[in-house]
């Protein structure tokens, strides 16, 4: 009888506490209507960068001539991040061409390539255009694919840590709802973005109940070591 009243009263609590939070305060873009279509930003894809680790594969029919070009230990033949995010940092080493500090990787056969500030599937066309205009490979088919891309939540967000980027381009919403979406408890009107940008920390303030605010934020496009915070609840 006590274990049942004990257990009366945590269901009391918690159905107070829960209907105290109004739906203004969890509702995403409150100001978004079926009448009122709202722009957003042209794609932002992620672009390679110093320390990137890459894994690039060349295909041919003639899989002896291109298992050349590829890095031994690299079997990564699809473009899902998720795949490569599995592998562990020595597997990475074996199979990951290393982005230098001048931005370039060396490949054992086509020498120095410079990849840094572009997308992956621009490195895997400009690879593929060298194969053929070389006579190197007839029929390459090359597929880039980041080894080592995430970004970071912190504070009310259910899937607290790191987080892999598995899409070229994604929303904070999206990023958001990836990490497991902010608790009941969690405003949505003031989430922070934390961003290096050209050596400097800096930090952006988001409030996830405004559509055009968040569409015409700098990190509408979430970035590879972005951090995002929720860090105290409304």
């Amino acid at each position: 009888m006590k274990k049942l009243k004990t257990l009366l009263m945590l269901c009391i609590m918690a159905y107070a506490v829960t209907s105290c939070k109004s739906p203004d305060d969890v509702v995403y873009l409150q100001d978004l209507t079926p009448s009122s279509p709202m722009p957003i930003q042209a794609t932002q894809y992620i672009t390679i960068q110093t320390g990137d680790k890459l894994l690039i594969n060349v295909h041919s029919r003639d899989e002896n001539i291109s298992a050349l070009f590829n890095i031994r230990g690299n079997n990564n033949t699809g473009m899902n991040y998720g795949a490569a995010g599995t592998q562990n940092s020595n597997t990475l080493d074996l199979s990951a061409y290393t982005v230098d500090a001048d931005g370039n990787i060396n490949s054992p056969v086509l020498g120095t390539i410079h990849v840094s500030g572009f997308t992956r599937q621009q490195v895997a066309d400009y690879i593929r255009d060298i194969l053929i205009d070389e006579n190197l490979v007839k029929d390459p088919y090359v597929t880039c694919a980041f080894a080592n891309s995430y970004f970071y939540v912190l504070g009310e967000i259910s899937g607290r840590g790191r987080v892999l980027l598995q899409k070229d381009a994604i929303s904070i919403i999206e990023a958001i709802a990836t990490a497991g979406d902010l608790s009941l408890y969690g405003s949505r009107t003031d989430i922070q973005v934390m961003r290096v940008v050209n050596g400097q920390l800096r930090t952006y303030e988001v409030d996830l109940t405004d559509a055009h605010q968040i569409v015409t934020s700098p990190v509408y496009y979430i970035q590879p070591n972005d951090i995002i915070c929720k860090m105290t609840p409304s």
